[in-house]
């Protein structure tokens, strides 16, 4: 992994956090009227950017033999399998397309920072997904308060009693915010170990704009997402937060939050705020008595699509019935007018892919979570760092069970270049180790 790289490549090495931070745009049109995304436009004007200076690279070497890129084109052949036996074939094959050219883009990106990027490059790795987070959040607060409409970006119809300033949709927001949230905490520790103080403190404040961005949502998924990483961040960082200081300084905060609510109690009256309160607090109604207030019946109409895609899997146990191709299924199973997903990414796949799609998708994660945690384990230089990784891909898994992601950005864009590096990581610190075992054996 240790290698020179010029001043010039340091630099071209932020394209991979740029890429990253442009599919916050990916719900975001050009025009109106034009079919094509925001993120589309930023993306292929980065990739030509990559493309050129692999070119301009005299040896590129790269090794067929990397776990993570045989999963990934064995799931992209059992997608294929599956469309040329799906029900609505057209509609499949637009679907497919989009897995090809994912993983394309995800295998160009995997070959750009194999190139450039080494293991200290996490930490601005870090920090530029800190930043992306606080920026999404901070549009959010906005578009909340009244000061901005960023939903009128992607339609004038929507109402922001939900708002997700320039993410796109509410629940989709939560998602990508719960994505950038553990590499905030991971830069509350990491600065706080290398004594900045001033991007400690930075960082704190960037953290709890995006938990609190993530709870005005409105998203319950959003809520949990927030809350159990903030407990698994407690629960790792339990010792250093339990130093004399920081305890003093907690408990003095939460004195003062008390006392200004006692001498000055504070009455929220923003619709957009009750709103949201008022939707956690029909998640709680439901789990107690299965009833659901607000009038919304998202909770049951959920459990209902669940159902439908199980269903279509016992009727379509092998291949499915072709990606993209459950809305149109699914409603000879649920009586609903209008069905988009199943606003469940695993039964999406199992339905729409078959046992054999799913066991692959899950062989991939599986992988993900693998490689990560080997370099927890084995990182001499920034174990911490994977630990947040992880962090950020099990939120990913917890997005996955609410909204439907087969095809989402960050799994093909972030998480799949990140892991075939780490495989391929993996693989030169073993090869590297057998020789120095040869050498000490002769």
């Amino acid at each position: 992994m240790e290698r020179k790289i010029s001043f010039f490549q340091k630099k071209l090495a932020f394209l991979f956090p740029l890429s990253i931070f442009i599919m916050i745009f990916d719900r975001l049109k050009v025009y109106p009227t034009v079919n094509i995304s925001m993120y589309a436009v930023l993306k292929i004007s980065i990739i030509i950017v990559v493309v050129i200076f692999l070119l301009g690279k005299r040896k590129i070497k790269f090794n067929l033999h990397n776990p993570m890129f045989v999963l990934v084109f064995a799931f992209m052949l059992c997608t294929l399998i599956s469309t040329l036996f799906s029900i609505y074939q057209k509609l499949a094959i637009i679907e497919f397309r989009r897995i090809i050219e994912l993983v394309i883009l995800a295998f160009v990106m995997f070959i750009f920072i194999k190139n450039i990027w080494h293991e200290r490059d996490w930490i601005l790795f870090s920090k530029a997904m800190m930043i992306t987070g606080f920026i999404s959040g901070l549009s959010i607060f906005t578009d909340l308060f009244g000061w901005t409409n960023f939903y009128i970006l992607y339609s004038d119809k929507i109402s922001f009693l939900r708002p997700f300033g320039i993410l796109g949709a509410s629940n989709y927001a939560a998602g990508k915010l719960g994505i950038f949230l553990p590499f905030a905490f991971f830069c509350i520790v990491n600065y706080r170990q290398s004594k900045n103080y001033f991007q400690h403190s930075l960082s704190i404040i960037f953290t709890f704009s995006i938990m609190i961005a993530i709870f005005f949502t409105g998203s319950r998924m959003g809520g949990v997402i927030a809350v159990s990483s903030l407990l698994l961040f407690l629960i790792k960082e339990v010792k250093k937060l339990l130093r004399p200081k920081v305890t003093f300084i907690i408990i003095v905060i939460i004195l003062i939050i008390i006392f200004i609510n006692l001498t000055i109690p504070i009455k929220i009256d923003i619709p957009n705020i009750n709103y949201t309160i008022n939707s956690y607090k029909s998640l709680v109604y439901f789990i107690t008595t299965g009833e659901e207030i607000l009038g919304r019946n998202s909770l049951s109409t959920r459990s209902d699509m669940i159902r439908a895609g199980l269903n279509i899997f016992m009727d379509y146990p092998i291949f499915g019935v072709g990606i993209g191709n459950y809305k149109f299924v699914a409603p000879r199973y649920i009586f609903i007018r209008q069905i988009y997903y199943s606003h469940n990414t695993f039964i999406t796949i199992l339905s729409e892919l078959g046992i054999v799609g799913f066991l692959f998708f899950i062989f991939i994660c599986f992988k993900i979570i693998n490689n990560i945690y080997y370099f927890y384990k084995n990182s001499i230089f920034i174990s911490s760092f994977y630990f947040y990784l992880g962090l950020s891909f099990v939120n990913f898994l917890i997005m996955s069970f609410f909204l439907h992601n087969v095809t989402d950005k960050y799994f093909w864009g972030m998480f799949i270049p990140i892991s075939m590096l780490l495989d391929y990581w993996r693989i030169n610190r073993k090869d590297s180790e057998k020789k120095k075992d040869n050498l000490i054996y002769e």
